[in-house]
């Protein structure tokens, strides 16, 4: 192995075992035996190749070694591409807007919409309607599940709010609070406040998720925004923080 090659491992090495980057000057103290001409040669071959990026901190620049999975993942992508691609990665599951990917990226448009289009071609990215702004087009990773801010959660379904669904789980969250709010041999009376049993947000998410009501995965979360309406209705009232909500 010649010695640019050698130097180049090492590199890529020292990068890829730093997962928030490593600087020129960390990059120069793990490798004493090279000039730094020598070094900064290797750095910018490895990111013409893709097997380093570089990482924008404040006003540091980092450099970040490339797995060999996102290497295949990302093989044949122009280096425009992989930089659209990086930036949509780095929104997670909130996606990101086309206009804001131009202004992060600093190319021209049609740059980025082709870089879109191939990244889309490939099933590398996908794009999701947001119910904040429905004349717009995120975009996201493909195996992310999109943030309950873009599509509204459990409550939405084609960007519409459920109406129904939200009344048919309303009501049952009910009628399971009010099962638990009445002594069965006294019906007409109700517990006392510093009853043990009333029910809690999570005791009605695991009545409704145990007995098939909702197919929807629910979290409790998404149940005490329900409890929540129902106390604003008056059908329900919040006891204290040691118990939730009696009928």
């Amino acid at each position: 192995m010649d010695s640019s090659a050698e130097l180049s491992n090492f590199i890529y090495e020292v990068s890829l075992a730093a997962p928030d980057g490593v600087s020129m000057d960390g990059l120069k103290d793990a490798l004493p035996g090279y000039r730094l001409e020598e070094v900064v040669n290797e750095i910018n071959r490895l990111l013409s190749c893709g097997k380093v990026e570089l990482l924008q901190k404040g006003n540091s620049v980092l450099y970040k070694g490339v797995s060999a999975q996102e290497l295949e993942l990302l093989g044949g992508l122009s280096q425009d591409e992989r930089l659209v691609y990086k930036i949509i990665e780095n929104t997670a599951n909130e996606g990101i807007w086309v206009r804001t990917i131009k202004i992060k990226s600093n190319l021209p448009s049609p740059i980025v919409n082709r870089a879109i289009k191939v990244l889309e071609q490939k099933v590398l990215i996908k794009s999701i309607k947001s119910i904040k702004f429905p004349t717009r087009k995120v975009y996201m990773l493909t195996h992310f599940t999109p943030s309950s801010d873009i599509t509204g959660g459990p409550w939405y379904t084609d960007q519409e709010m459920d109406m129904d669904f939200i009344e048919q789980i309303s009501n049952q969250c009910y009628n399971m609070i009010r099962a638990y709010s009445f002594p069965q041999h006294n019906p007409g009376s109700i517990y006392s406040a510093d009853h043990a049993k009333y029910a809690t947000a999570a005791k009605v998410r695991s009545f409704i998720m145990d007995n098939g009501i909702s197919q929807v995965d629910l979290s409790v979360d998404h149940i005490e925004q329900l409890l929540n309406m129902l106390v604003y209705d008056g059908k329900i009232e919040r006891l204290s923080p040691t118990h939730d909500v009696s009928a």
